[in-house]
């Protein structure tokens, strides 16, 4: 399965700040329709791809996996569309249990989880749900605990997945059947797994282990360098895979806009963090949604205005696609597989 680099959260809405290097807030170039457009190019042409979903229907999930994309607003709509073939999109609808449809009960599904026995996807209020490789049916897994909010599932090579959510981190010897809490307590947003080490970004700070999560040692505090400290309490980032090295995204609130340190890099496993040379840049950019860095090194970043693109290392920048909310909770959400760019419409939070 493709290494899948998203970064999927929304942020406060603002005008982008254009520096020297960046692109103008608005360009005449490609504009974003149809619910899901796809680029095989790097951006330089674009192709809508959303006819034959639902008119109606507003996206709050979508991953490319393979050769394959899946959207989903909620339980009832989820579809599967196949990009190396002519095809047109397939419904796929879990058989879940009716206390799912109590009145009030939101069914949204918040996103999607590749791992090699096929895809897990988070539901809010309803858990787990998995489809194995080959089959077109889902199956409801249970979560490590009932009351929990899914951000992360990765898996190692040894075939162990880890869950990262808002109650910790847990670990799972098989496929998901069964999962044991690990020593990480409090929130946390994201993980990466790499050369036997386990690294998790949560509330206080970013963390490390070497011995698959049952010891951990803290790398990095956001207080630890006085220009990666900002006014307000949200002190947290995400990490995004980025070749060799790892980039960390810090977590945007409409005070710390501006900040330096808002993208971090690191050369060793995330054992040292420096500014990212892109951090100039995305500093002072508002209500990024998506942040990936392909196999070249190229980045693509999708905010409230459209998607830029740096091809050296966040040097300079310049916009590939133009986009107009259609609401205010709605954000174009970036996912990359197999080289092609795909760009979502959906419901990216309030």
């Amino acid at each position: 399965l493709p290494l899948l680099l998203s970064c999927l959260y929304f942020l406060p809405v603002g005008s982008p700040q254009a520096d020297e290097n960046g692109p103008e807030p608005s360009c005449a170039g490609p504009v974003f329709h149809d619910k899901i457009m796809k680029s095989s190019d790097g951006g330089k042409s674009w192709e809508a791809i959303g006819q034959g979903l639902p008119s109606n229907m507003k996206l709050s999930a979508s991953r490319a996996v393979g050769d394959d994309l899946i959207v989903a607003s909620n339980l009832d709509h989820i579809f599967i569309k196949n990009h190396s073939e002519c095809s047109s999109w397939q419904q796929t609808k879990p058989d879940y249990e009716t206390n799912f449809k109590e009145t009030g009960i939101s069914l949204l599904v918040q996103d999607f989880y590749p791992v090699s026995s096929g895809i897990f996807m988070y539901v809010s209020k309803a858990g787990l749900f998995k489809i194995e490789n080959g089959s077109t049916e889902w199956t409801h897994f249970n979560a490590p605990e009932e009351e929990l909010m899914v951000n992360e599932i990765m898996e190692d090579e040894n075939g162990e997945l880890y869950l990262a959510c808002s109650e910790g981190l847990f670990k799972s010897p098989d496929q998901g059947n069964s999962w044991k809490r690990l020593p990480l307590a409090g929130y946390i947003y994201s993980l990466d797994i790499r050369d036997d080490v386990l690294l998790a970004t949560g509330e206080h700070g970013i963390f490390k282990s070497k011995d698959g999560g049952k010891a951990w040692s803290k790398i990095f505090t956001p207080n630890d360098k006085y220009t990666f400290t900002y006014p307000d309490g949200d002190k947290y980032y995400y990490l995004i895979p980025a070749g060799e090295d790892m980039v960390a995204h810090r977590h945007q609130t409409s005070g710390n806009i501006g900040f330096a340190g808002k993208l971090l890099i690191s050369h060793d496993n995330g054992d040292t963090w420096d500014i990212h040379p892109a951090d100039h840049y995305l500093k002072d950019l508002e209500a990024i949604v998506s942040i990936i860095v392909d196999e070249n090194e190229d980045m693509y970043v999708s905010y409230k205005e459209g998607v830029v693109k740096s091809t050296d290392n966040g040097k300079t920048w310049g916009k590939i696609l133009d986009y107009e909310q259609s609401q205010m909770s709605m954000g174009i959400f970036l996912s990359l597989s197999n080289g092609v760019l795909y760009c979502t419409e959906a419901n990216a939070g309030c």
